[in-house]
C-alpha cells in the first residue's frame, strides 16, 4: 500500500502538535486562486489536491541568515523577546504582554523586532552583527 502524499508533513505536523495546542499556526496551505500560501485557521485536512508547508521560520539576506519575526496576534501574559546589540554585546531582552505594554510591544512588532523566543531574537541580533562586518568590509575594499 502506498503511503500517503502528505505523509511526512503529517510527522512534522504532528511535532508541531505536541509543543502547541494550536500547531496549525505555523502552518500554511497554498492558495491557488490568490496564488499565495496562507496561514492555516484550523487542523489540515490534508487533502490531496492541496499544497501544505510549514511556515518560513528563517530569511536569508547577503548570505546571513535571519530568523523571522513574531507576526501573529499579541496574547496579554506572554512573553516575548527583544534583540539588543549593546557594546558589541549580543543579547535578548524579555517582554512581558501587559494591557499597559501592548501598545508598545505591537510597535516594535511592526518594526520587525519581536520575536516568540529567546534564541530567536539572539540570532537575530547575531545575524545583524554579521551583516553589519560584511557591509562594513565591503565598504572598506570599495
Amino acid at each position: 500500500m502506498a503511503k500517503h502524499i502528505h505523509a511526512k508533513l503529517m510527522e512534522l505536523y504532528a511535532k508541531d502538535a505536541a509543543t502547541s495546542d494550536c500547531p496549525w499556526k505555523y502552518w500554511e496551505v497554498y492558495d491557488s486562486e490568490a496564488d499565495k500560501w496562507v496561514t492555516l485557521r484550523k487542523n489540515p485536512e490534508w487533502a490531496t489536491d492541496k499544497l501544505y508547508r510549514q511556515k518560513p521560520t528563517q530569511l536569508q539576506i547577503e548570505g546571513v541568515w535571519f530568523p523571522l519575526p513574531y507576526n501573529e496576534e499579541l496574547t496579554v501574559g506572554d512573553t516575548y523577546y527583544l534583540p539588543e546589540l549593546m557594546d558589541g554585546k549580543i543579547k535578548a531582552v524579555s517582554a512581558k504582554c501587559t494591557r499597559s505594554s501592548k501598545t508598545n510591544l505591537q510597535r516594535k512588532q511592526q518594526e520587525g523586532f519581536l520575536f516568540e523566543t529567546y534564541n530567536k531574537a539572539r540570532l537575530y541580533a547575531m545575524a545583524m552583527k554579521e551583516l553589519n562586518a560584511k557591509l562594513r568590509k565591503s565598504h572598506i575594499n570599495q
